[in-house]
């Protein structure tokens, strides 16, 4: 199926999940800042979205990056857990609003960290086919956390397709830093552009 859209655009959020909301790994203001997402997809912007990407952490109980496992984060996002969930606020503005969703997993691989969707062959194959289906030329970018997998996912994206515009959709992407090093990073590639 190709649907030959023209300078088409995406929206891509990263890990909005329940252990990175009020789970195993919360992140301040996370869920002010998914619920506040919900209302802006609801408000007729998801008009502007063909397709709608999900990165979603979807560990094994024994990931690597487990302090219980010697890694670095509590335990968090098993997969098929509660913690492992989309944030259910987000969910009706994700199948109720214009464009198709799909969900890309990374952290699946027992002994791989994969702070980026791209990590994961799988999903950067089936983000390729997004972007080739759908024809995405810019893609707005959101999620959970600003400095780690929001960061890591935006440099794996410019490097592999390095001239689609990224947007940054800073209002609904918490930080644990209170943003330093993205806007660092950000001050330095003036191919980013942070929406506030």
């Amino acid at each position: 199926m190709n649907y030959n859209y023209i300078m088409a655009k995406a929206l891509l959020i990263v890990d909005p999940q329940i252990g990175f909301i009020n789970g195993s790994l919360p992140v301040p203001m996370a869920a002010e800042d998914m619920n506040s997402l919900a209302s802006y997809m609801t408000e007729t912007n998801c008009q502007q979205y063909e397709a709608k990407i999900v990165s979603i952490d979807f560990h094994p109980w024994n990931h690597c990056s487990f302090k219980s496992q010697g890694g670095e984060w509590k335990d968090h996002c098993v997969a098929h857990t509660v913690d492992s969930a989309i944030w259910p606020q987000l969910e009706p503005a994700l199948f109720k609003t214009h464009g198709n969703v799909h969900f890309l997993t990374k952290g699946q691989r027992q002994d791989a960290e994969e702070y980026s969707l791209f990590k994961c062959e799988q999903s950067k194959e089936s983000f390729k086919w997004c972007v080739e289906d759908y024809g995405i030329t810019e893609i707005d970018v959101c999620g959970i956390v600003r400095e780690i997998c929001v960061l890591n996912t935006i440099k794996d994206l410019h490097s592999l397709y390095p001239n689609m515009k990224v947007n940054v959709l800073m209002q609904y992407t918490p930080t644990l830093d209170a943003g330093t090093a993205f806007q660092q990073f950000a001050d330095e590639n003036n191919w980013l552009n942070l929406i506030r």
